[in-house]
C-alpha cells in the first residue's frame, strides 16, 4: 500500500509524482496518528531496493469515522480525508 504525490524535500528539491509509503508510529484518540512518510522519487527505484530519497513526519487528528482492517490503512484513509495531499493516487 503506498499512494503517489507531488512532494517537495525539506532542501526544496520537488518530486512530482513520488512514490510514498506511510508507517504509522502512534495512534490514539488522545494524541491523533503519528506517521513516518518514506519518499522515493519513483516506485521503480523502491521496487529495485534503493533508499528512500527522503523521510518526512506527519501528524493527523484521530478520527474514529474512519473504517479500516489495520493501523495501515488506517494511516493511509486518515492522509487521504485530510486534503493535504490533493494531486495524490491512492493504493499504488
Amino acid at each position: 500500500m503506498a499512494f503517489t504525490a507531488n512532494m517537495t524535500a525539506p532542501d526544496g528539491r520537488v518530486y512530482p509524482n513520488a512514490h510514498i509509503k506511510v508507517t504509522p508510529t502512534v495512534c490514539n484518540a488522545q494524541h491523533g496518528c503519528s506517521m513516518m512518510l518514506e519518499v522515493w522519487d519513483s516506485q521503480a527505484n523502491k521496487d529495485a531496493g534503493y533508499s528512500c530519497n527522503f523521510t518526512t513526519a506527519h501528524n493527523v487528528a484521530f478520527n474514529a469515522n474512519l473504517p479500516s482492517v489495520n493501523a495501515v490503512d488506517y494511516a493511509y484513509q486518515l492522509l487521504e480525508a485530510s486534503g493535504n495531499y490533493p494531486d495524490a493516487t491512492w493504493n499504488v
